[in-house]
């Protein structure tokens, strides 16, 4: 007597009766704001022996792209994929998608993103589509990175500012090139809550935050300080720097609010240091003007002495929660 099985009838449906059920558990549309992180449960209805895969894939009706978003515990991660990994031996598991807080002024985006196709095959599942609405935030904190160093050199010799270090057998002390920034209000006096003080750490860039609730509204400036010269001024009087002509140091500032504004605004050239500044000198860098307009909303606005403005972000308020699109 002879038997035969048919592959194509018979093996597959007994595989798949072996398998447990997968359940994917996320909401099919919901509107969040940027910085939120989105649940994904994975239930299964008997354990797997083994650790599997699930893939999250980016569709092409996104209007946000893969490095908006990101997922909680992922392998592989790109643009396009996130990886899964189901632990062996577990009847649930639950990841998190990450939507990202960035600094980009943005319209309302959709994260359109599909759990799941036909790769996973230890359980037997659907794949879930979901959409995501991001809503642009705006953060109520500006912060300020103040940039200083720059390369120079004489006779094939090079030194830069964050690495030279006076010669403690000239100088005495083995000093480092040091500039720090402090915040003066309308009047003068200077600004000491944590934020406005942040800045003077000796480190080679040098950052402030400015959070609004700190600040009333008004103009404060910004000036630099040169707290340690590495005695650059006296450099080029011996060797390996002999001969070393005066050069100046421009402050350039990366500024940078989540949601709003990004760019780099460079200090005027009237106001710059040089290699010969001595210590203790102090020079105007920047404004930041904090205001409040007629509905209530404050604003930021970076300038510099002339009060010609290099940008403007607004506090915008967030709900703070995840609504669902009904």
């Amino acid at each position: 007597m002879v038997s035969s099985c048919d592959q194509g009838e018979d093996i597959a449906p007994i595989v798949d009766l072996n398998k447990p059920t997968m359940t994917i558990t996320a909401d099919a549309a919901v509107t969040v704001d940027e910085g939120a992180i989105i649940p994904v449960t994975f239930t299964l209805s008997a354990p797997v022996g083994e650790e599997f895969r699930v893939y999250i894939m980016l569709e092409q009706s996104s209007t946000a792209n893969g490095l908006d978003s990101d997922v909680k515990e992922a392998y592989q991660n790109n643009a396009f994929q996130k990886t899964i990994k189901i632990p062996p031996f577990v009847t649930t598991f639950t990841t998190f998608i990450e939507i990202k807080e960035d600094v980009d002024a943005e319209a309302l985006e959709h994260l359109i993103v599909t759990i799941g196709d036909t790769r996973t095959t230890a359980v037997i599942f659907e794949p879930k589509t979901i959409d995501v609405s991001i809503n642009n935030v705006v953060a109520n904190a500006l912060v300020l990175d103040f940039h200083f160093d720059k390369t120079f050199g004489v006779n094939g010799y090079s030194n830069t500012l964050c690495n030279i270090v006076s010669d403690p057998n000239v100088t005495g002390t083995a000093d480092k090139y040091d500039i720090d920034f402090i915040v003066y209000d309308e009047n003068g006096v200077a600004v000491n809550n944590p934020g406005a003080t942040g800045a003077q750490t000796g480190a080679c860039t040098e950052s402030l935050t400015f959070k609004l609730a700190d600040y009333a509204d008004g103009r404060y400036d910004i000036y630099e300080y040169l707290y340690g010269n590495a005695s650059l001024d006296l450099a080029g009087l011996t060797f390996p720097l002999l001969g070393l002509a005066q050069f100046d140091i421009p402050i350039t500032v990366d500024y940078s609010r989540s949601g709003s504004i990004n760019g780099v605004y460079t200090q005027e050239s009237a106001n710059f240091f040089n290699s010969n500044t001595p210590v203790d000198t102090e020079n105007y860098v920047m404004s930041v003007v904090i205001a409040t307009d007629a509905n209530g909303v404050r604003t930021f606005t970076i300038q510099n002495g002339a009060g010609i403005v290099s940008a403007t972000g607004k506090q915008v308020k967030k709900s703070g929660h995840i609504n669902r699109r009904k």
